[in-house]
C-alpha cells in the first residue's frame, strides 16, 4: 500500500520542528552538554521533560521548552519564534490563543486598565507549568464560556483573608500576591501568583490569605459550583488541578527544609535566582532585572527571615558585586555567580 506524500503544511511543520531540534542541540552543546539532572534542577521541570524537550521528536509545550532554554542560558524570544513555526495549527498556546481572542471580543471599548501581554508558558512555583497552561484549548474554551472576564489595576484587593466568596479566579494576565496577617499583626507574604495560576475557593470556606494585584491584571472569574461541574466532567483538568496543588505543598515543604538548612544569605540568593528565572528580563548591560516590585519586608517573608537579617544579607550580596538594588527593584549582575553562592551556602 502506498501513502500520499505529506501535505505542504505538514512537511513545513516537520522541517520547522527539525530546525527547532537543531537549535536546541546547538544550545545544549554551547552550554557544555550539562546532564539532564543539571538542566532539570536549573529549569525546575522533570528529567523526563528535559529529555523530551532536547530530543524534540515532537513539538514540546512552550512552558517546558522555555524553562529548558532559560536553564541553558538561551534566548526565549528566539526559540519562541522557532516554536511557533514548528507548532501545528491548533497546537499553539491554548491560553494565549483562546483567552486573547475572547478577551479582545469582550473589550472592544477603551479601558482605563493597563493591558499586559498574556504570559507565554507561565510557570508557578519553581517554574512548574501553571494550571491553565496544562489544559487543552477546548478546556479553556469551556471555562471562558462559564466565566466572566474582569480587569483590575495594580493594588486592587481581590479578596481579604477570612472572607468567604465561592468563586475561582484564573489569572489570564498580571501578577497577584498572597498575604496573611500574623498574630503579632505583621503582614506576611505567602507567595506570588502569575498568568495561568488559579486562586480562590470552590466552596464557602474562609480564604486563608488575602489576594492583591501587584500589576494590572486580567482575570477569569468562575463560580464555585460551575467550576465543580467543569471538574466533574473533565478528568484531565481535575488531575491537573491535583498536581498543581501537590506542587504547591511540595514547594512549601522545600521552603521549610531550606529555612532549617541554609543561611539567610543562601535563602535570599536562591530566591533571587528563582525570581530572575520567572520574572527577569535582560537589560542593555547584560544584567537581569527582576520585574516584580517587592519590599524588603515581603522578601523577608518569602525566605522566612527577619527584615533586619534580610537587609544584612542583601547588603552582603551588593558588596560581593552580585546584585544592585533600587526602590522596589533588584538587578542581578551575575546570575551564575549568584546561583553558585546559593549552592555553597547549603
Amino acid at each position: 500500500m502506498t501513502f500520499p506524500p505529506p501535505t505542504s503544511s505538514a512537511a513545513d511543520g516537520d522541517t520547522a520542528r527539525r530546525a527547532l531540534a537543531a537549535e536546541l542541540s546547538a544550545l545544549h552543546a554551547a552550554a557544555g552538554h550539562p546532564s539532564l539532572r543539571v538542566v532539570a534542577n536549573g529549569s525546575f521541570v522533570s528529567h523526563d521533560t528535559v529529555h523530551r524537550v532536547l530530543r524534540c521528536e515532537t513539538v514540546p509545550r512552550w512552558a517546558s521548552l522555555a524553562a529548558v532554554v532559560r536553564a541553558l542560558d538561551g534566548d526565549p524570544e528566539h526559540f519562541r519564534q522557532l516554536w511557533e513555526q514548528a507548532a501545528a495549527p491548533g497546537r499553539g498556546d491554548p491560553l494565549r490563543d483562546t483567552a486573547t481572542a475572547q478577551s479582545a471580543r469582550r473589550s472592544r471599548s477603551a479601558s482605563p486598565f493597563v493591558s499586559l501581554p498574556v504570559a507565554h508558558g507561565a510557570a508557578s512555583s519553581r517554574g512548574a507549568p501553571s494550571f491553565l497552561y496544562q489544559l487543552q484549548s477546548s478546556d479553556v474554551d469551556q471555562l471562558m464560556a462559564v466565566g466572566t472576564t474582569r480587569l483590575a489595576p495594580a493594588g486592587s484587593v481581590l479578596y481579604r483573608e477570612g472572607s468567604t466568596t465561592e468563586v475561582v479566579t484564573l489569572l489570564l494576565e498580571g501578577i497577584v500576591k498572597m498575604e496573611s496577617v500574623a498574630r503579632n499583626g505583621m503582614s506576611v507574604l505567602l507567595g506570588v501568583r502569575q498568568a495561568g495560576d488559579i486562586i480562590g475557593e470552590i466552596d464557602r470556606r474562609p480564604h486563608p490569605a488575602s489576594a492583591q494585584t501587584v500589576t494590572a491584571a486580567r482575570m477569569l472569574i468562575v463560580g464555585g459550583s460551575a467550576f465543580r461541574r467543569f471538574l466533574e466532567g473533565n478528568t484531565h483538568a481535575a488531575l491537573t488541578l491535583m498536581q498543581v496543588l501537590s506542587d504547591r505543598i511540595r514547594e512549601s515543604d522545600r521552603r521549610r527544609i531550606e529555612y532549617g538548612s541554609m543561611s539567610v544569605r543562601g535563602r535570599l540568593a536562591r530566591l533571587l535566582v528563582e525570581l530572575s528565572q520567572r520574572y527577569g528580563t535582560s537589560d542593555f548591560r547584560g544584567s537581569v532585572v527582576i520585574g516584580l516590585p517587592l519590599t524588603q519586608s515581603e522578601i523577608a517573608s518569602l525566605i522566612g527571615a527577619s527584615p533586619v537579617s534580610t537587609a544584612r544579607a542583601l547588603q552582603e550580596l551588593r558588596e560581593a558585586g552580585l546584585v544592585e538594588t533600587g526602590r522596589r527593584s533588584i538587578r542581578i549582575l551575575d546570575l551564575a555567580a549568584l546561583d553558585w553562592d546559593a549552592e555553597r551556602r547549603t
